[in-house]
C-alpha cells in the first residue's frame, strides 16, 4: 500500500483529570506501529511544549500585548508549515499528537480557554486536523485533581463549568473530524475501543492493541477512598442527569458505533 506524504494533527481535548496521560501513550504507540509510519519512515511527534505555550499566549494569557499575540500566531503557523515541509521533503507521514486540559493548568480561567475553531484556522492550511474528545465520570475527574482550586469541593464546580464550555466548542466541529472516547471505554471495553479508535486513526486494530498494552488502571477510586460526606457533596455538583449539560462529551462514539 502506498501512503501519500502528509502531516496529520490529532488534538485531544478534555477537562482536567480525564486521563490524557493514559490515552496519549496509547495513541503514540499505536500510530508508531502503523504501516503509514513504518513504510514512509515517518514520525509521531508529541509533547511540543513550545507549541503549547504559544497556544496559551493566543487564548489564555490575561491581556497579552498585540506584539506577543502576533508573534504567537506567527510561530504556530511556522511550526506546522515547517513540519509539513519535512513530510513533503522526506516523502513521509508525520503525525503530531497534542492535548490540553480545560481550563489550562497554569491559568485557571474558565472563560479564556483554547479556541478550537481558531486552531483549525491555524493548522488546516498545513495539516489534516482531527479532534478526540476525552471524557470521564466527572466525579472521578474531580477527585483525580483534587488538590487544585483550593481543594476537592472548590475544584468540582470548575470541572463542571469546563465541561459545559468545552462541549459547546466540540458541538461546533465537523462531526466527521471528532471522535469522543471515554476513559472507561479504554479501561473496560478495550475490544470495542480498539475497533472504533483504529478506524478513526486509519490504522489496523492490531496496531491499536499494541498501544493498549500500555494501559494501567489508576490507583484512585473515589467510591472507596472518599468519605460518604464528600461523596454526597460531589453528587450535589454532579447530580443524576447532569450529563445533559454536555451531551457531546457524554455520548461516546464507541457506544454509538457498536
Amino acid at each position: 500500500m502506498q501512503f501519500s506524504p502528509k502531516l496529520k494533527y490529532y488534538f485531544v481535548a478534555g477537562v482536567e483529570g480525564v486521563g490524557h496521560h493514559g490515552l496519549n501513550p496509547v495513541l503514540k504507540k499505536s500510530l508508531e506501529t502503523s504501516q503509514q509510519i513504518q513504510k514512509t519512515h515517518g514520525e509521531v511527534i508529541t509533547n511540543k511544549r513550545r507549541l503549547k505555550r504559544v497556544f496559551n499566549v493566543l487564548w489564555c494569557y490575561e491581556n497579552p500585548s498585540w506584539l506577543l499575540k502576533k508573534w504567537a500566531n506567527w510561530y504556530a503557523r511556522y511550526f506546522f508549515r515547517k513540519e509539513q515541509q519535512k513530510a513533503l521533503k522526506n516523502n513521509q507521514v508525520r503525525i503530531i499528537i497534542e492535548d490540553n486540559s480545560f481550563p489550562a493548568g497554569n491559568y485557571r480561567n474558565q472563560d479564556r480557554q483554547w479556541n478550537l475553531q481558531e486552531m483549525i484556522d491555524i493548522v488546516s492550511p498545513y495539516a489534516d486536523i482531527y479532534f478526540i474528545g476525552l471524557y470521564r465520570n466527572p466525579i472521578a475527574s474531580s477527585y483525580s485533581r483534587q488538590n487544585i482550586d483550593g481543594g476537592l469541593h472548590q475544584h468540582a464546580p470548575v470541572v463542571k463549568t469546563s465541561l459545559i464550555n468545552l462541549d459547546k466548542q466540540l458541538s461546533a466541529l465537523n462531526p466527521e473530524k471528532l471522535l469522543v472516547v471515554h476513559y472507561e471505554d479504554m479501561m473496560d471495553r478495550q475490544s470495542q475501543f480498539a475497533n472504533t479508535v483504529s478506524k478513526y486513526l486509519e490504522i489496523s486494530k492490531s496496531d491499536l492493541n499494541e498501544g493498549l498494552k500500555l494501559v494501567r488502571k489508576s490507583g484512585k477510586n473515589w467510591k472507596k477512598d472518599l468519605p460518604d460526606d464528600d461523596q454526597d457533596k460531589l453528587r450535589q455538583v454532579f447530580p443524576g442527569g447532569c450529563e445533559k449539560a454536555w451531551p457531546i462529551l457524554a455520548n461516546s462514539s464507541i457506544k454509538q458505533s457498536q
